[in-house]
């Protein structure tokens, strides 16, 4: 092969200078830094909306759990719906609860908390007439989430110590509270 190929100099610059050697080749330190910032914005970024998107969507599987709970309980009693006798045991011996609220231990569980019992189902004791679900332990998003959901399907809804029908209440109650409970009343 031709030499001239293989030695061949770098181009000049205009003004006839050729460039320096740090120049022509590599990356300097400031472009890593960076490229290395950009980066890691991204996948904090990334990460972010990721748990955004995961607690929304463990949210909506929760809130339809408590859904398809009431809707069994109610297919159950029928026609007669004395729920004086209901508690989460004859809902979770009964087979009453969806598969994903029960534990293979038969704990009581939610997408948010796998290794304790996190909700209660209450009949009321005095008519009769109406039944509670309640879910403790959430954090004040999804407490928020599910109060507000609940307000369109429950006959009330009550976070910790306040019932109210206004959004704006129970998220408050959802912030000031330290387990968050929510408790939705069917009949």
């Amino acid at each position: 092969m031709n030499n001239a190929i293989h030695n061949r100099q770098p181009s000049p610059r205009p003004g006839g200078k050729p460039k320096p050697k740090a120049l022509q080749k590599g990356v300097t330190l400031f472009e890593l830094l960076l490229v290395l910032f950009v980066a890691a914005f991204i996948a904090v970024a990334v990460a972010t909306i990721y748990n955004r998107v995961n607690t929304t969507y463990k949210e909506n599987v929760l809130f339809n759990d408590i859904q398809q709970l009431a809707a069994n309980i109610r297919a159950i009693y029928g026609s007669s719906p004395d729920y004086s006798g209901l508690d989460e045991d004859v809902v979770t011996n009964g087979g009453i609860a969806p598969d994903s609220m029960v534990s293979s231990t038969g704990r009581r569980i939610t997408p948010f908390h796998t290794s304790s019992d996190t909700w209660l189902v209450t009949g009321d004791t005095s008519t009769g007439e109406e039944f509670s679900i309640q879910i403790s332990n959430l954090p004040t998003a999804v407490c928020t989430g599910i109060a507000s959901k609940g307000l369109g399907v429950a006959n009330s809804v009550t976070v910790g110590s306040v019932t109210s029908s206004n959004i704006a209440d129970l998220a408050s109650a959802c912030s000031a509270t330290g387990s968050n409970a929510v408790t939705l009343t069917y009949n």
